[in-house]
């Protein structure tokens, strides 16, 4: 999910008239869509606590843009689905999530968990161990750039 978030931010700064907010979307899925209608709730409200109301919506309407039907599948797969689990707490969700996304060096999605970790009230140190830790599972340079990330999050 990562790589594909990367993509859709790419895609609209390359071609921003394909994703422009008042444009209709255009739907990858062909037909109509059986789950039309308003977000699911379930969803909102996950992605509001992590994210904040704002980044939440964000979010949701990058999907809508590019496929209602898939929007609506991402808001119940990951954010009434998966984020919603309850077998580990929503900090060491975001640990783990940090330590991925820095072994995988998805910077932008690091520094946007990097934020939902410090919004959930991690400590500061836990996270930057965390990121350390990783230098034995992807090297210097990946670690250097979480580095980087991570303080440019915490001094925002």
């Amino acid at each position: 999910l990562p790589a594909a978030v990367q993509s859709l931010k790419t895609y609209a700064e390359f071609f921003p008239e394909m994703v422009k907010r008042d444009r209709p979307p255009i739907p990858a899925t062909p037909g109509d869509d059986p789950d039309d209608g308003p977000r699911f709730g379930p969803a909102v409200e996950t992605a509001t606590k992590l994210y904040g109301e704002e980044y939440g919506r964000t979010i949701f309407e990058r999907y809508d843009r590019w496929d209602p039907t898939f929007s609506r599948l991402a808001q119940r797969f990951v954010f009434s689905g998966t984020y919603a689990r309850e077998v580990v707490d929503a900090g060491m969700r975001e640990l783990i999530a940090i330590a991925c996304l820095t072994v995988r060096n998805a910077v932008p999605q690091l520094e946007t968990h990097v934020r939902v970790g410090f919004r959930l009230g991690l400590e500061r140190a836990a996270m930057q161990e965390i990121i350390l830790q990783m230098t034995v599972y992807c090297g210097y340079p990946y670690v250097m750039q979480a580095m980087a990330a991570f303080e440019k999050v915490a001094n925002e």
